[in-house]
C-alpha cells in the first residue's frame, strides 16, 4: 500500500473510533493491530516475490555454470593443440638438424 493511502486508512479509522466512542487506549489498540496486519501482509507479499524469483536464480546460475564450462573446456583443448603444435615443430627443427 502506498504512504497516502495508508495514512487516509488510518485517518478514516481514527473518525470511526471517535464516532464510536472508543478511548484512545481502545483505538490505539486497534490502529496497532491493523498496522500488524498490514506488515504481515507486506511480509508475506516480499516472501512470495523472492521465493517466486529463487528459480529465476538458479536457472542463472546454471546456464552460467553450463557456459563457464564451455569456456574452461575451450581453454583446455587449446592449451592442448597448442602443446601439439610445439611438439610438432620441436620434432621438425630435430630432424633438420
Amino acid at each position: 500500500m502506498d504512504d497516502w493511502v495508508r495514512s487516509a486508512n488510518n485517518v478514516i479509522d481514527s473518525k470511526r473510533m471517535e464516532a464510536a466512542g472508543l478511548s484512545a487506549i481502545e483505538s490505539a489498540d486497534y490502529l496497532s493491530r491493523r498496522l500488524e496486519q498490514d506488515v504481515g501482509s507486506n511480509v508475506k507479499t516480499i516472501f512470495n516475490i523472492v521465493s517466486g524469483h529463487y528459480g529465476q536464480y538458479v536457472k542463472i546460475l546454471v546456464v552460467l555454470l553450463v557456459v563457464f564450462s564451455f569456456l574452461v573446456a575451450r581453454y583446455l583443448w587449446l592449451a592442448a593443440a597448442h602443446h601439439l603444435v610445439n611438439q610438432a615443430f620441436d620434432e621438425m627443427s630435430k630432424d633438420k638438424l
